[in-house]
């Protein structure tokens, strides 16, 4: 799991989606982005109920991508909201791990 500093609270969450920010699309994920005006980059994942209806199944894949994301690591002041566009958890770790890194950089 990330540290608390490198999530992004709902309330700026919000804000992010009002605002005008980056998009970009991949295989597996929507990408919105974001200047901070933090030393550090900040993340949320979202997984929409159509992924899985099953709240067991959203949160392993939610954890899934936290942990490649904490493994990546990510260097400069961005929020990153990431929508998952479907299931990962028959997906290899390494591809979406590629994808992941595409899509960040």
């Amino acid at each position: 799991m990330l540290l608390s500093k490198n999530r992004i609270s709902a309330g700026d969450l919000q804000e992010i989606f009002k605002s005008v920010s980056n998009s970009v699309s991949s295989k597996f994920f929507y990408l919105k982005k974001r200047l901070n005006n933090l030393n550090y980059s900040r993340f949320a994942v979202i997984i929409p109920q159509k992924i899985s209806k099953l709240s067991v199944a959203r949160h392993r894949n939610k954890r899934k991508v936290m942990n490649l994301l904490k493994k990546i690591g990510t260097t400069g002041n961005y929020d990153y909201v990431l929508t998952l566009k479907k299931r990962v958890d028959d997906v290899v770790t390494g591809e979406l791990e590629a994808d992941l890194v595409k899509i960040l950089i």
